[in-house]
């Protein structure tokens, strides 16, 4: 079977219950966090 990937935001309620279920059925999975704001590549000099 092909490893899960979860791609999830750090503070989604739905993706915890995700995780919490595939911990509990014990499945591999990887986990790809994303950014809760997009990224604007505008005010990056200002940074």
């Amino acid at each position: 079977m092909t490893e899960l990937i979860l791609h999830h935001y750090d503070f989604s309620n739905f993706s915890e219950k995700v995780r919490l279920v595939l911990g509990l059925k014990g499945l591999s999975w990887q986990s790809v966090q994303i950014p809760a704001t997009a990224p604007k590549p505008d005010y990056t000099p200002l940074t």
